[in-house]
Formats: structure tokens, sequence, C-alpha cells
């Protein structure tokens, strides 16, 4: 059994969750990184980057909860919104939008926990991060940490495109990309109806043009989608493999502790919104 299992097996999860967060800000501390804190007023950066949506869907069986989903994910745009990207400078997810606590506003709504549908308190922010990480892939940006989702929970009616979805937990799993375009960039996020939209702007036009083609391979119970961008400015081209995204494919044993948790009565749960812990 590896190391991380027998912490997880005997390592009450306040104690591990400490001391992930201070391992976190040593090596930031240590490698001298640059985190985007800035906010700057919108009318300073007039020309638009990219756009990225995607719905905000009430799945079946989770309609008790959709309101606490809709709740999250307006609260985690609102934290986003409005960042400002300096050159150099690193947009970090948690940074920005802060532990989804309680006491914060966050509420009870699906995540997966363990290979498993459940939910947790700050559930179904990864919606946010998924469309943050495609702002990071479109508007050109340095990935520097991004996780896939391990199970690939809805199939057809998954909320993100395959290859392109990033999975969050505080502090454990953090999306992560750098401005190397050496002029800042705006980040916009807010609800529109029932879909959400995140935006890069510029104070003057990048002549940036990404292509982003996603290759899928579906085999052994596993779905696996293979990320390559290529990013054209000023004549140079740059091209990426962004490698695999690996989910397993849902089985009833996925399902069933979200069905016997959705509609009941909120409690306080020992964990944060997540993806399975690493």
């Amino acid at each position: 059994m590896s190391w991380r299992r027998l912490a997880r097996r005997y390592v009450p999860y306040a104690l591990r969750w400490r001391a992930r967060l201070a391992l976190r800000v040593a090596d930031d501390a240590r490698s001298g990184l640059r985190i985007a804190k800035t906010r700057a007023a919108p009318e300073v950066y007039p020309h638009l980057v990219c756009r990225y949506e995607r719905p905000l869907i009430c799945y079946e069986g989770q309609e008790a909860s959709f309101p606490n989903k809709r709740n999250n994910v307006e609260l985690a745009l609102a934290g986003i919104d409005g960042l400002l990207i300096e050159p150099s400078e690193t947009f970090s997810f948690w940074r920005c939008v802060g532990r989804p606590a309680r006491a914060r506003g966050y509420r009870l709504a699906a995540a997966i926990r363990d290979a498993v549908l459940t939910q947790d308190v700050g559930g179904a922010i990864c919606l946010v991060s998924t469309l943050l990480y495609n702002v990071g892939l479109l508007g050109g940006l340095t990935i520097v940490e991004r996780r896939c989702h391990s199970v690939d929970s809805y199939g057809e009616r998954r909320y993100f495109e395959l290859g392109r979805d990033a999975a969050v937990e505080h502090p454990y799993l953090d999306l992560r990309f750098r401005n190397d375009l050496g002029t800042p960039l705006l980040l916009r996020a807010h609800p529109e109806a029932e879909r959400v939209v995140a935006e890069a702007w510029s104070a003057a036009p990048l002549g940036l043009c990404v292509q982003i083609d996603v290759d899928v391979d579906a085999s052994d119970g596993l779905l696996r989608a293979r990320t390559r961008r290529a990013v054209r400015r000023d004549g140079h081209r740059r091209e990426e493999d962004l490698g695999w995204s690996t989910h397993l494919v849902p089985d009833s044993r996925h399902f069933g502790l979200l069905d016997t948790m959705e509609g009941r009565a909120e409690t306080t749960p020992k964990r944060t919104h997540g993806d399975d812990e690493t």
C-alpha cells in the first residue's frame, strides 16, 4: 500500500489538510512564484482576447441541490472577476477564490470523492476551474498545473469538453497558468442566464491565434483524451502536447452515495470540495 493510501487511512483529514497547505505555501515562497492578486477596472482593457462558456446543467437526481450548485458557482466566479495577471505572474485558482468553506457562503453540492459521486461544501465549482483552464488555453497562457477529473460522471451530458476539464481540491489540486505574453491580461467571469462565462481582455490587440485539437480513445473501461495546442503570434508558432486526460467510465457504485444523500438536510462534512486527493 502506498504512503498516500496509508496517510488517508490513518492520519486525520484536518491534519493532512493543514500539512498540505503549509507545504504549498512553503513551495511557493521558496520558488519565488509571483501570484496574481491585483484587481483592475475593465474599461482599461477593451480588447477581447478570448471567451469561453459552458452550460449550468441541472442533472437528473440533483434537482434538490441545484440552487446550492448555482450559489457555489456564482461565488467562485465573483472571486475571479476583475483579476489582473501581469506579465510573469501566475494565476492560482485557490489563491484567487479561497477555500470553499461554509462560513464563506458555500453549500453542499455534487463532487467526486474517491471515484464516487457524493456531496461536499463547495461542490460544483470545478465548472469554474474548467472555464478558467480554457481561458488559459485559448489565451495562449503557459499551463503550470492542471488535473482532469477521475471519472466521466455524466457521459455525453458532461459539462466539459473532453481533454479540456480542470479538477480542483483545496489545497491538493490547483489550476495554475502563467502570463508569458509580455502584456497584462484582465480576467472576467460571470453567469449569463443558464450559462457561465469567462473571458480574458487586454489593453491592445494581441494578434493571437490558438488552435486546440483533442484525440479521444475509449477502451478497457477508460476514456482517454489527448490535447494538443498550437499558438501563433507575431509570425511565430508554438506547438504543445498537453498530454492525456484519463477518466474512469462510471458504474453503479459511482452514483450510489449521491443517491442516498440527495435531498437530506445539510450536515457539516469533514472535507471540502474537489476531486480525488493526491
